[in-house]
């Protein structure tokens, strides 16, 4: 089974940390975007404002390179984020 290709916002500390954690546990490919770099190797780290839509397209675009989104935890914190996400998970 292919791994699943997981972003997840606020991922370098607190629950967020907790959330990759247990995605990385199950083989998933990790890219968090945050203020500040994750301290585990495996994961991508995006550094950018989760607010602004611009740090969310990089993020998608690193998570996702080939336009295949599995997760985006938690769901994105605007509706220009969830249109960027539709954007790479629409089927083709």
């Amino acid at each position: 089974m292919e791994p699943r290709r997981v972003l997840v916002t606020g991922g370098a500390s607190g629950i967020g940390a907790d959330v990759v954690r247990n995605f990385c546990s199950v083989g998933d490919d990790v890219t968090i975007l945050d203020r500040v770099r994750s301290t585990d190797p495996d994961v991508r780290s995006v550094i950018g404002d989760v607010t602004a839509f611009a740090d969310q397209q990089r993020a998608v675009a690193e998570a996702a390179p080939q336009g295949r989104l599995t997760y985006w935890w938690p769901m994105p914190v605007s509706t220009m984020a969830g249109a960027a996400l539709a954007r790479v998970t629409r089927p083709r």
